[in-house]
This record gives structure tokens, C-alpha cells and sequence, in this order.
């Protein structure tokens, strides 16, 4: 059975399964942007604020954190919101390096985990799974630091590299 969390995400998702993605767009802190301009070509990154997954049709979603309880995990809606209006920069994902086969991809599925300690089971990460015809891929995104996911008030981010701690992970659907 789906903890409630997973079901909210699973809901969220469903509009942009089986469709090519147009893109992925970073939306950092103001003080972040210039950190993840000059990385943002780099297989993984850290910043603080939100993403957006966005399919050709233009369905999105829209993922950040939240406090919940004494932790921190994933939040996400079909729209930025939750933020003050300008908050968030807008950077789009590279198209020299590795983040560019996401674009055209098809999201196959999306695996929602949290930390296996988390008796609450909230959601902290989200895998993508994208398939294309050159190859397939995944995505996280998740909330997290330098390499791992995990209880963060930050989000970890990457294309084809799974995160250090993905051990203390549990699939929540």
C-alpha cells in the first residue's frame, strides 16, 4: 500500500508519464544562481530552491523542500508555488554536457524514496527514468547535499549518477 505521501506524488506524476520531456529548469535562491549557472553542465549539483520537470505538452511539476516535523523532505505541486513571487531564478539545464539527453526523452516512471529510517516515510527523493532511443537515463531529484539524498534544506540533483547513501533508501510506492 502507497503511504499518502507516495500517492500525492504518484497523482502529481501522472500527467507526464509516457511523454517526451521538453526540459528541466533549476530554480534557485537568488544567492545560489551564480553557483549553479557556472556548474550547471556538471552530472550532479546542489542549490537551494526548487526544479521543474516540464513535458512537451507543457505538463510540469514543479519539486522543492519543506519542513516536516524534525526533518525535511520533498514537497511538489504542478506550479511554482509555496515561494515568493521573483524568489526563484530560472536556469535551464546545460546543453554541452550530459543534462542534454534529457531533453526529447520519454519519463517511463518515477520512483519516489524515503530514508528507511523515516517512520513517517516521507518522501526525500525522486528518481526519473527517462528512455530515448540513443539510451536511457535517470534523473533525481531530491532534497539532499554534495552527493547524497536525504533529510536537507537543500535539493541534490543528477543525470546517471546515483546518490552516495542510496543504501539508507526505501521505495515508497
Amino acid at each position: 500500500m502507497l503511504s499518502s505521501q507516495a500517492t500525492f506524488f504518484h497523482e502529481l506524476y501522472l500527467p507526464l508519464l509516457g511523454k517526451p520531456i521538453r526540459t528541466v529548469a533549476w530554480l534557485p535562491i537568488a544567492c545560489d544562481t551564480s553557483g549553479v549557472v557556472g556548474v550547471r553542465d556538471a552530472a550532479h549539483l546542489t542549490f537551494s530552491g526548487g526544479s521543474l520537470v516540464v513535458a512537451e505538452d507543457g505538463a510540469q511539476v514543479f519539486l522543492t523542500w519543506k519542513q516536516a516535523g524534525d526533518r525535511f523532505a520533498l514537497t511538489g505541486s504542478e506550479a511554482e508555488t509555496g515561494w515568493i513571487s521573483d524568489a526563484l531564478d530560472r536556469v535551464q539545464i546545460g546543453s554541452d554536457g550530459p543534462w542534454n539527453a534529457v531533453r526529447g526523452a520519454v519519463l517511463s516512471g518515477a520512483h519516489f524514496y524515503a530514508e528507511a529510517d523515516d517512520p513517517l516515510a516521507r518522501v526525500v527523493g525522486v528518481r526519473h527514468v527517462l528512455q530515448s532511443e540513443n539510451s536511457d537515463n535517470f534523473v533525481w531529484i531530491g532534497c539532499g547535499g554534495d552527493g547524497f539524498i536525504a533529510e536537507s534544506d537543500d535539493l541534490w540533483v543528477s543525470i546517471g549518477i546515483e546518490p552516495a547513501n542510496l543504501a539508507n533508501l526505501v521505495v515508497r510506492e
